[in-house]
């Protein structure tokens, strides 16, 4: 009988991470001190022109390697998380990414309620909103936003301008509602 493990095969379907894409997931994870939660496996799937990357328990997992050696073809799988170029050179984190990992300690900001509402409807965060930050935020390419609670709410960019910190955009919560999806 064959285990779900070794039914994974590289095909336009869902296939184990390979080693090369779990690096680069770990990498930028590292850029914010975190990590992704136990208990989860990471899955790929080719897209046009990335690798799509999802994470999903262990009983997801074992489940899909099942599905999959009964040629069962699956929909979805998983959370999506990141999604990464086929040159492994770019790395985008999608906001399922914000659900599987343990609070940042490193590239994260916390801001006001206010400061929230305009986020998840798209605006940048101004200096004056933000209630607490972790060091050399603007050494960070890429921060975790956090409201007062704690809780992700979404990613952005830190820019200097002038003497003043913004911290742009990039993609929030609120993009569920606004797109429909």
């Amino acid at each position: 009988m064959q285990t779900s493990s070794q039914c994974f095969v590289k095909t336009k379907e869902y296939y184990e991470c390979p080693q090369t894409v779990v690096k680069i997931i770990n990498s930028f994870l590292k850029t914010l001190n975190t990590s992704i939660k136990s208990g989860l496996k990471l899955v790929c799937i080719e897209s046009k022109d990335a690798i799509e990357v999802l994470a999903c328990s262990n009983d997801a997992y074992n489940i899909l390697g099942l599905l999959k050696c009964k040629h069962h073809n699956v929909f979805s799988a998983g959370i999506h998380i990141a999604r990464i170029s086929k040159d492994f050179k770019r790395i985008t984190p999608l906001l399922g990414l914000l659900n599987v990992i343990n609070t940042p300690e490193k590239c994260y900001i916390v801001v006001n309620e206010h400061a929230e509402k305009l986020f998840l409807y798209g605006r940048d965060v101004f200096e004056e909103s933000i209630l607490e930050c972790s060091e050399s935020l603007t050494e960070c390419k890429i921060v975790v936003v956090l409201n007062k609670l704690r809780e992700p709410i979404g990613w952005a960019k830190p820019q200097k301008l002038k003497h003043k910190i913004v911290v742009r955009n990039l993609l929030d919560l609120g993009w569920y509602l606004r797109c429909g999806v």
